[in-house]
């Protein structure tokens, strides 16, 4: 299941929900713990999705809210609702967009940031946290409220780039294949880096310190070819009609699978993300449901075992009932026998004077227990 997107596909959803510049925000909703839903009017209504921890695009889908909101969902009705969404900016090329509203106490900022576990962080004017979804505290970061948010470092966006930039980047790579290089030096993910290396005709495995000029030439109208392309939506399928990708233009990577063509990448968003995420519900509840019948089909052995048990030893013991019963004159003779021989002798003398009898096999002095046999 595609678990996020990319960069450079957080960039043409961008481009296309730059339309909601200008647009009030009207409601607030967090129908789910990691599921955000903002609703902006600009002459219509807009539904804004933060699916975190990776995905935003525009939805028609309206989801069903808890009947007491989430705390933090409050937090944003508080200070996003009513205020004009005057900028919506990604970092280069990494996973995180920012929102810049305007109110009437002043500029708001909300910064989306869809990698890792995602995190949603309510700033003021001067950057500082307001509100986080999530707090976090590693060697390279702390996002805490009242501190200023600092963003993730930012690499090299190969958007807009120059050919001699370009040029230097590559050869300055310490990747060992060109595919890697793209991939993570540019932003680029594993599936853009190898179409832009297919349409260069440039080997993906080949060392960037290999490249000649030419060829650096070539991989770099490429990778303008494929960054400057008008994106619409298409869902990549395999055989079978399963979902493997949600792409925003035509990839050589995909000429054999099935493709699904949408007129916008979000609605292809819309509609392939939901899928996947009912698909991925669905497979952890057969998951949940395997599990519990294998738990339950073990309960049910053990239990099966320890009735055979218990039926084997009430056989048993009915047997031995009734040969006691069958023997009961001669057993209550023996008992009588013994009584009267204990009042004048240990069991140990008891033991010896016993040993050859027909019916006693055994005698545990220690216990004052002796074992028949009928």
């Amino acid at each position: 299941m595609k678990k996020h997107l990319t960069g450079v596909e957080l960039h043409f959803v961008i481009e296309e929900i730059s339309c909601l510049i200008g647009a009030k925000v009207a409601a607030v909703f967090q129908p789910y713990q990691d599921d955000f839903l903002l609703q902006l009017f600009k002459g219509e209504k807009y539904l804004l999705r933060i699916k975190l921890p990776g995905y935003l695009y525009l939805t028609e889908f309206k989801q069903q809210n808890p009947s007491k909101p989430f705390a933090f969902c409050m937090a944003l009705r508080k200070y996003l609702e009513s205020t004009i969404l005057e900028e919506i900016k990604q970092q280069g090329v990494e996973r995180t967009v920012t929102f810049r509203f305007r109110g009437k106490e002043g500029m708001i900022f909300l910064i989306v940031e869809l990698f890792s576990k995602g995190n949603l962080i309510l700033c003021r004017e001067d950057m500082s946290i307001i509100r986080l979804w999530t707090q976090l505290s590693v060697s390279s970061r702390e996002l805490r409220a009242g501190q200023l948010y600092a963003y993730p470092e930012q690499r090299t966006s190969p958007f807009g780039i120059s050919k001699e930039d370009f040029m230097d980047k590559v050869k300055g790579s310490s990747k060992d294949t060109a595919v890697t290089m793209l991939a993570i030096d540019f932003g680029l993910g594993g599936v853009y880096a190898e179409e832009v290396c297919s349409r260069s005709g440039i080997e993906k495995n080949h060392a960037p310190r290999m490249i000649d000029d030419e060829q650096l030439q070539g991989l770099f109208v490429s990778l303008e070819q494929v960054l400057s392309q008008k994106s619409l939506g298409i869902l990549v399928k395999e055989e079978g009609g399963k979902i493997i990708d949600i792409v925003p233009f035509d990839l050589k990577t995909y000429a054999e699978q099935e493709l699904q063509l949408y007129s916008t990448y979000n609605e292809a968003l819309d509609a392939g993300v939901s899928e996947l995420l009912l698909a991925d519900a669905e497979e952890k509840s057969h998951s949940g449901y395997d599990t519990k019948v294998a738990r339950l089909t073990r309960i049910i052995a053990e239990q099966e075992e320890h009735i055979k048990e218990l039926e084997e030893k009430a056989t048993e013991d009915q047997r031995k009932g009734e040969l006691i019963y069958e023997h009961y004159e001669e057993l209550n003779k023996l008992l009588a026998d013994i009584q009267k021989i204990e009042k004048d002798h240990s069991w140990q003398e008891i033991k010896k004077k016993v040993e050859g009898h027909k019916n006693i096999k055994a005698v545990d002095p220690k216990m004052k227990v002796f074992v028949l046999e009928l």
